[in-house]
């Protein structure tokens, strides 16, 4: 930040001043022009307009006329009681009559400097330099000596008078210091008036400010395009008379914020936020800041797109929960009471009976619904893996942790919905960080010491017997009390067989809308034929199925729908009468599951991971059933 200064001299100054110049304008590059009156005016004008110095320096006659014709800072050497008394002092030396020389004022130090010397001293003051010149001439007949500034003294030595420059070298040497300050100081104002103008111009609010007397002072570019009104045409008029609807005066009279309301200028609606300007106390002005709703809600939008490519929003709703059943009914308006509260959760169900599902249409129906819905499957991540999933990590924490370190998802859940599916699988050793965060609403991530509040609200599942988990030491106590504040259980597809029509009709349009109209009339049968199933997969493995059946039928002939059914159903064709009846017409149902499941696996040649995606379960289910169940 380079300062540029200019001091406007005389010859006899600069001569007098030599070195101490010299030395000046190395260290603050300080430029020397000699120039007075008429001369000074023009040139510090075209210096103004270039913008070349940042200050001038100036004395006697030329600070004042300056100062009347430009806004650059002016600074005057600054003439001291003892700067007066030596130079009289040196000129009584050569003459007992001395006169000090002003420009329009008299000095008021010389009345003192009279009474200490008990001296008389004359004193002038001038206007003109023609009238100085004819002073001059008059002292010069009365052989008076002269103490004045360096145009005075000039003259003077041109009529051989004797004569004292008033100026001391402290007085120059102060002068440049307070002007470097001075331009200093109006630089770094300027600097930071530009910086607050690009910020407001480059705002994507738009912003009003005004003073106390509601004059506007601040009218940036997005304010113009939402009030479609130019800046010019604003800015130093009363907001009352330019601006409407906003009601800026109430702010300016009662001092009290105003915020997120919505008003509606033209045919634009826009939200708005008022605050007063306080300053020791007192209100010197007010500013707005607004948007138009529909660059927020497009704002909004993306933000929700955002989330979504991460997965932490909630897509599901209870209007996207098929089914009428009593059953279901009742399940879905314990749920919709649960969403009110910010008690934990556990949801109880059979594989595929939507239990994510549940949780999203909870989240979207509390008053989370606006903050981030994170799901964590607690199966599908290793011990090690789930802990610096679910808590973070600190730089360095372990070996292959990145090196800026991890923020966990009970973190990201801040404000909103952390969703624990299958939390049963969760190591014994994580259940006990978990039963912190559950207690404390704290999260500390691994490797650090440092305590992270968080405002979740905790909804968990699990599709096994927990309660019998607990009494087998494998699931804790203490946590299961935690996460069983409210408990949801959601029923199996086999018990409501009334939804089956509205299941199946939802999952034709989702897969092949074109199918429908096909099925309607065949709808009631295929229905009282699926019911006698026991559905181990519930809604998954009927969608399963009701893909499969699409499918076949695009190949078959519609009349054939039983056995394009029975197909789609077990996974094999049917031969008529070569096919195991007792599992169309109910078997007990777990010796259908039984069944089912190692017909299934034989088909696949023992492929768990095949069988399990054709069965519409996943792997740890049919795992976890030949281990419960096969008999070796």
């Amino acid at each position: 930040m380079t300062i540029r200064l200019l001091l406007f001299s005389h010859e006899r100054l600069t001569r007098e001043m030599k070195d101490v110049l010299k030395e000046l304008s190395c260290k603050y590059n300080l430029d020397v022009v000699n120039a007075i009156f008429e001369r000074a005016v023009e040139l510090a004008r075209q210096y103004e307009q270039e913008g070349t110095y940042d200050a001038f320096i100036s004395g006697g006659s030329n600070v004042s006329v300056l100062r009347e014709h430009v806004e650059v800072p002016v600074v005057s050497f600054k003439v001291t009681g003892f700067d007066l008394l030596r130079s009289i002092l040196h000129i009584r030396k050569q003459t007992d009559r001395v006169s000090v020389i002003s420009f329009k004022q008299d000095i008021p130090e010389l009345d003192e400097i009279r009474e200490l010397l008990n001296t008389d001293i004359e004193q002038y003051a001038f206007t003109t330099e023609k009238e100085l010149e004819e002073q001059i001439i008059k002292l010069k007949n009365e052989r008076c000596g002269i103490v004045s500034t360096s145009l005075v003294c000039y003259l003077a030595e041109k009529y051989q008078i004797p004569n004292k420059l008033i100026y001391s070298r402290r007085a120059l040497i102060e002068a440049v210091e307070s002007a470097y300050e001075m331009a200093l100081s109006k630089r770094r104002e300027m600097d930071r008036a530009k910086s607050f103008k690009t910020i407001i111009d480059f705002a994507y609010s738009g912003i009003i400010a005004m003073d106390e007397k509601g004059t506007v002072t601040v009218f940036n570019p997005e304010a113009e395009r939402i009030m479609g009104k130019v800046a010019e045409s604003v800015i130093g008029k009363p907001i009352h008379e330019t601006v409407d609807n906003p009601q800026m005066m109430n702010v300016l009279n009662t001092g009290v914020p105003e915020l997120n309301q919505i008003y509606k200028i033209g045919d634009t609606e826009i939200l708005i936020n008022k605050v007063p300007i306080m300053v020791n106390n007192s209100i010197t002005g007010a500013v707005a800041t607004f948007q138009d709703v529909a660059t927020i809600q497009k704002a909004e939008a993306k933000i929700r797109q955002n989330l979504f490519a991460k997965g932490f929003v909630a897509k599901y709703s209870f209007h996207h929960i098929i089914g009428k059943s009593t059953a279901m009914r009742q399940t879905v308006e314990r749920a919709k009471q649960f969403a009110f509260t910010n008690s934990t959760i556990l949801i109880r169900g059979e594989s595929g009976t939507g239990k994510e599902l549940f949780a999203q249409s909870i989240h979207n129906h509390s008053v989370r619904k606006h903050g981030p819905f994170v799901a964590v499957n607690c199966a599908a991540l290793s011990e090690s893996l789930l802990e610096s999933e679910l808590f973070g990590y600190d730089q360095g924490a372990f070996t292959g942790a990145r090196k800026e370190g991890k923020i966990g998802l009970f973190e990201l859940a801040h404000g909103g919905t952390i969703f624990l599916d299958e939390v049963t699988e969760i190591p014994l050793s994580v259940q006990s960080r978990l039963l912190r965060v559950l207690q404390q609403r704290e999260v500390m991530r691994v490797g650090s010491d440092r305590i992270i509040p968080v405002d979740i609200r905790v909804i968990a599942a699990t599709n096994r017997d927990i309660k019998k988990l607990v009494q087998e030491n494998k699931f804790r106590e203490d946590l299961f009390y935690r996460i069983n504040v409210l408990e949801l259980h959601l029923p199996p597809l086999r018990a409501r067989k009334e939804d089956f029509a509205d299941l199946i009709i939802n999952l034709v349009r989702k897969h092949n809308p074109n199918k429908i109209a096909e099925l309607e009339a065949l709808l009631p049968r295929i229905c009282s034929r699926l019911a006698s199933y026991d559905w181990p997969g519930n809604i998954r493995e009927l969608e399963n199925m009701v893909e499969r059946f699409l499918i076949l039928v695009q190949h078959w002939k519609i009349e054939h729908w039983e056995t394009l059914l029975h197909e789609a159903l077990y996974g094999v064709e049917w031969e008529k009468g070569n096919y195991n009846h007792s599992l169309m017409n109910g078997v007990a149902g777990g010796d259908t599951k039984c069944l089912l499941y190692e017909r299934v696996l034989r088909e696949t040649g023992g492929n768990k991971s095949e069988a399990a995606r054709r069965l519409g379960v996943s792997r740890m289910t049919l795992w976890r059933y030949f281990k419960n169940n096969r008999k070796e």
